[in-house]
């Protein structure tokens, strides 16, 4: 944590000496930076979004930095594709892992049971998921625990292979004792899109919701309990109405 006045600082920099350049990354996004800490540099420099990658620039990611080194197969290359969904430092951490086993083990070959073993290794203890998992609990100040609520009921739709509708949602969060209006609930998928943690398939009035990184559903059934987020969500409703 620093001063509020460090960001000011870093514009009067900006604005004062052509040669101070500065890039400015992470998870947010811009138009949540201008409510928040950093929103003196809102508007100061182009908008360049990193999102998800192609699937034939994927398959480069995989392949092109190791290439006459390691031999992914095709099996192995659509793993790391599907499991990361094609975002592009999810990729990154994984293949990290894989060429840190090539090197213990002295191996050219990369099988899919190696990228399986590997993903298992990056859901136990990779630091950005428990990130992600924050991130769904900021935002609006009302319906904080709910998000993550909503994240994991997403989570747990996608392990059973399915996928969740508005009004299905709205049913479970009911069940859960957590009440929200059709509004409030809209507003908190559309944040969640906004985050790229679950996707909406279909048209509109008709569509369904699905996580959208399957490696985050391995972290969220590994890593918390559904009884607490539930319980967690609840009393925040009970507080929120009185």
């Amino acid at each position: 944590m620093t001063s509020p006045q460090v960001p000011e600082n870093i514009r009067y920099l900006i604005q004062t000496y052509p040669k101070f350049s500065t890039i400015l990354t992470g998870s947010r996004r811009l138009k949540r930076l201008r409510e928040e800490y950093w929103s003196a540099l809102y508007g100061l420099g182009t908008s360049i979004p990193v999102t998800v990658l192609d699937t034939e620039s994927a398959r480069s990611v995989v392949t092109q930095p190791v290439q006459d080194k390691l031999t992914f197969s095709n099996e192995a290359i659509e793993r790391v594709i599907e499991v990361t969904a094609r975002h592009p430092y999810l990729m990154q951490c994984l293949c990290n892992r894989v060429f840190d086993y090539a090197v213990q083990t002295k191996s050219r070959s990369i099988t899919l049971g190696i990228v399986n073993d590997a993903a298992h290794g990056l859901v136990r203890d990779n630091e950005h998921f428990a990130s992600l998992w924050d991130y769904a609990g900021l935002g609006p100040e009302t319906g904080r625990q709910r998000r993550q609520l909503i994240l994991l009921l997403c989570a747990l739709s996608f392990k059973q292979g399915t996928h969740i509708s508005f009004g299905t949602l709205h049913e479970q969060l009911a069940q859960a004792g957590v009440d929200v209006d059709d509004g409030a609930l809209d507003a908190d998928l559309a944040y969640l899109r906004e985050l790229e943690l679950i996707d909406f398939v279909g048209e509109i009035g008709a569509g369904q919701y699905h996580l959208a990184i399957p490696l985050m559903a391995d972290w969220i059934e590994q890593q918390r309990d559904s009884d607490v987020v539930m319980s967690h969500a609840r009393a925040e409703a009970e507080e929120e109405n009185g």
